[in-house]
């Protein structure tokens, strides 16, 4: 049932994008590294990981490390952690402006979600 909501998620986010203009795909292989969403305007390109997390708990500071690597890869101009199930913490949110990612939890999937739908 997880791996549902996870796709569920997934495409929820997808649906964001969609509707504020971006051209999507989900489940795509750029360089070797799979990426949950990307979202492309035209020649922006967003790399968007989902990660779902009701049950357990994620080092969202290793995830953000491990990001930055792939992207060195993948040449997103930004990349979006998306996290349900836990929420991200301030530090945690500069670590990723650092490395010029973008960290949402639920709440922002919801006020992203309100806006778009509004």
């Amino acid at each position: 049932m997880g791996a549902k909501r996870g796709v569920l998620f997934e495409k929820n986010l997808e649906r964001i994008f969609k509707l504020a203009g971006f051209r999507t795909q989900r489940n795509v292989k750029i360089n070797g590294y799979e990426v949950d969403v990307t979202a492309e305007f035209e020649d922006l390109l967003v790399a968007v990981q989902c990660k779902q997390y009701e049950t357990s708990y994620v080092n969202v500071k290793d995830l953000v490390h491990q990001w930055d690597s792939k992207n060195k890869k993948i040449e997103a101009d930004r990349v979006i952690i998306a996290i349900f199930g836990q929420e991200v913490t301030k530090e945690e949110r500069g670590l990723a402006k650092n490395f010029n990612m973008i960290l949402w939890d639920e709440r922002d999937v919801d006020r992203y979600d309100d806006l778009v739908t509004d």
